[in-house]
């Protein structure tokens, strides 16, 4: 499912939120014929906790020195042998201005961040069906402050 695309490509790694990740993988060159044009010089793959794995709900928080706060949430439900589902929650909050050189510019941009991604994934012997929605919610700032 490609998600580090288009208005989002810049900052694309930042919206995959750290808890969310099972693992990544990383090619240099060309990756596979399979997956077009956009693998010629490489290609990173994110894969995300999947609905079939642990059941059950996880939190993490996170405050850091220059008053970031994370707020992950997450569960998954194995609604029957083959079909389980899976939400993932995310809240990233950034306000304090950071001028560490003193020049008048913010050196980090203030920023609020929501993200939410609900999975279903049906297990058969014979075939896998997996379904995602994702939402995405980002405000930033990053205009100069003056300190004259």
């Amino acid at each position: 499912m490609p998600n580090l695309r288009g208005a989002s490509l810049p900052y694309s790694l930042g919206y995959v939120p750290g808890p969310w990740l099972q693992s990544i993988q990383v090619s240099k060159g060309a990756s596979s014929v399979k997956s077009g044009y956009e693998s010629i010089t490489g290609q990173i793959n994110i894969e995300y906790m999947k609905p079939q794995g642990i059941d059950g709900f996880r939190a993490n928080a996170y405050l850091d020195n220059k008053l970031k706060q994370e707020l992950n949430l997450d569960g998954s439900i194995h609604l029957n042998q083959r079909l389980s589902t899976s939400l993932l929650l995310h809240a990233e909050n950034r306000q304090t201005d950071h001028d560490a050189d003193g020049d008048g510019f913010m050196d980090m941009p203030k920023q609020k961040q929501l993200n939410g991604m609900w999975r279903m994934a049906y297990v058969s012997p014979g075939w896998i069906s997996q379904f995602s929605v994702r939402a995405e919610g980002d405000n930033s700032i990053s205009a100069g402050q003056s300190h004259l």
